[in-house]
């Protein structure tokens, strides 16, 4: 090997180490890019599982109140899922429509829950509002009634209330029923007093139309008698 070759060997290795640094520099940055994102990406997901996390245990929380306050309720309330089955009710439905256990009941359709205690053209009725109502977000209220076995015959005004998720749309509904027997029971001895009054007023305007006109001819009679009587003397005297 002359000399030349030797120079032009070493000068191919100087470059080709001077290029491998190069490389190296380069792979060096690129490698410190890739872990500074990662570190991102890895505190992203962390603060992402974080407030994953607080939403689910919030939203746990407010579920297991929400739960509690409908255990404890003394009223009828059912709540329902987008096809109108039931997604929950208070166990004071359940006891009263002789429910044992709710999953007997778990997304049925409400109409089918109440088959056997309702009118069924009041549920095919209600059902055709619940789609509407679902459709539109409405509420509307009707009247029903349910012949509870625990309870008997009785009369209620159901309230429905579409429940709407952020973006407007149908997520559920609320239905209570407010048992109003007693009310109507009253309002219906409240009109059946006014009528009684009004016809014993009736009947008193009556009486002393007749009592007036009686009077009224008494007076005319003895003012003829009056009058008979004063003639009679003039004629003696």
């Amino acid at each position: 090997m002359t000399a030349t070759t030797e120079t032009l060997s070493a000068s191919e290795d100087a470059d080709e180490l001077t290029r491998l640094r190069k490389e190296n520099v380069r792979l060096a940055r690129y490698m410190r890019r890739l872990e500074a994102k990662i570190g991102r990406n890895e505190a992203a997901a962390a603060t992402q599982a974080s407030l994953h996390s607080a939403q689910t245990f919030e939203q746990q929380k407010q579920e297991f109140y929400m739960r509690m306050l409908l255990d404890n309720s003394r009223h009828l309330i059912l709540l329902l899922n987008t096809a109108g089955g039931v997604a929950y009710c208070t166990k004071m439905f359940l006891r009263l429509a002789g429910i044992v256990d709710f999953a007997k009941i778990d997304g049925r359709p409400l109409a089918a829950v109440l088959g056997e205690v309702i009118d069924p053209n009041w549920s095919r009725e209600f059902g055709e509002k619940t789609s509407e109502a679902f459709a539109r977000g409405l509420a509307f209220s009707v009247n029903a009634e349910i012949d509870f076995r625990r309870l008997g015959r009785r009369h209620y005004h159901v309230q429905f209330t579409t429940s709407l998720n952020a973006a407007g749309r149908a997520a559920g509904a609320i239905v209570l029923f407010n048992d109003v027997t007693e009310q109507e029971a009253a309002l219906i001895t409240a009109e059946q007093a006014r009528l009684a009054k009004r016809e014993l007023l009736a009947n008193l305007n009556h009486e002393i139309s007749y009592c007036l006109n009686e009077i009224g001819d008494v007076e005319n009679r003895l003012s003829r008698l009056t009058k008979s009587t004063l003639e009679m003397s003039k004629i003696e005297s």
